[in-house]
């Protein structure tokens, strides 16, 4: 293979993706698979722990909460919520090896049919410039990182799975 496009938006899938992105060391592209729509009244994942405690104390009916776990995840993408999908998408993005502004986009919009063409148009061009991981993936890349992931709140999964993808490039990050 000349070059790589990942393509993901699961908390297992993205961190793996880019540890592959680091230990082939091919030029390579990640583009988030966006962020999945809410359900019916903003109804999502996140809310399905708060809904099962309800069910417990006989606040709701099993026919209600059978209803939320149904229609908490109403389409593709990761979940709703800066979980650690959600986190790795903006991280892959903040480490350089997604587009700018492709992280969180809904994962059904027609703006990530534009940044999928982007991404194949962008393919050509690592080839060309040989623009491998070991260009991209710098101390001061994964510092990024971390600055990102301090303002958004992100998923504390994701300082593991920093310091994997940086071994992967012989960086060792000290938590």
């Amino acid at each position: 293979f000349d070059a790589h496009v990942f393509i993901g938006s699961c908390d297992k899938g993205i961190p793996a993706q880019l540890q592959a992105i680091a230990r082939l060391n091919k030029p390579a592209i990640m583009l988030a698979g966006g962020v999945m729509a809410a359900g019916p009244n903003k109804l999502t994942l996140e809310q399905i722990g708060k809904y099962s405690a309800q069910l417990q104390r006989n606040e709701i009916t099993e026919a209600e909460f059978t209803y939320y776990r149904h229609n908490a995840c109403p389409s593709c993408g990761a979940c709703s919520f800066m979980g650690t999908a959600a986190t790795m998408q903006v991280l892959s993005e903040a480490l350089g090896l997604a587009l700018p502004g492709s992280s969180v986009l809904p994962a059904n919009s027609k703006e990530l049919q534009q940044y999928a063409k982007k991404v194949a148009a962008a393919v050509p061009r690592l080839i060309r410039d040989d623009i491998t991981a070991d260009k991209i993936l710098t101390r001061k890349a994964f510092e990024n990182a971390i600055m990102v992931h301090s303002a958004i709140s992100g998923s504390t999964n994701a300082l593991l799975h920093l310091a994997t993808i940086a071994h992967e490039v012989d960086i060792e990050l000290d938590m």
